[in-house]
C-alpha cells in the first residue's frame, strides 16, 4: 500500500523543474534497493530520476524505475565522469525480485570466472 501511494505521489506531484533527457550510464552494481552507476551527466543529490533499464538476461527484461540520487562523487582519473548512488523509490516486489534474480545470476557468473582463472 505504501508503494502504491509513493507511485501516485511521484507520478502526480509537480516537480520543481522537470528535465527530460536521455542519458547513458554504466551500472557498477545493482541491488534490490538501488544501484551505483557512472555517468557524464550533471546530477545533483536529491534529483529524482525516471529510469528505463534493460536487464541483459534471457529473456531480456525492461524495467521502469524511479530513483533518488543519494550520493555523487567525482571518479578518480576521469574528471568528466561521476559515480552516482541511486536509491530506488516505490518499487514493487515483482520488480525487486527480477533485479535480485539478475544480480544473483551475474554474481554466480563472476564466481565461475574466478574459479576458471
Amino acid at each position: 500500500m505504501l508503494n502504491a501511494k509513493l507511485d501516485y505521489l511521484i507520478r502526480f506531484a509537480p516537480l520543481q523543474h522537470e528535465i527530460s533527457s536521455s542519458m547513458t550510464f554504466e551500472p557498477l552494481n545493482i541491488s534490490g534497493s538501488g544501484m551505483m552507476m557512472m555517468t557524464t551527466d550533471e546530477l545533483q543529490v536529491g534529483n529524482i530520476l525516471e529510469i528505463m533499464m534493460v536487464l541483459q538476461a534471457y529473456p531480456a527484461k525492461i524495467l521502469y524505475l524511479y530513483g533518488e540520487v543519494i550520493r555523487l562523487e567525482k571518479t578518480p582519473n576521469h574528471p568528466n565522469i561521476n559515480t552516482v548512488g541511486i536509491k530506488f523509490l516505490g518499487m514493487n516486489e515483482e520488480v525487486r525480485d527480477e533485479i535480485l534474480k539478475f544480480e544473483f545470476k551475474k554474481h554466480g557468473e563472476r564466481l565461475l570466472m574466478r574459479k576458471k582463472c
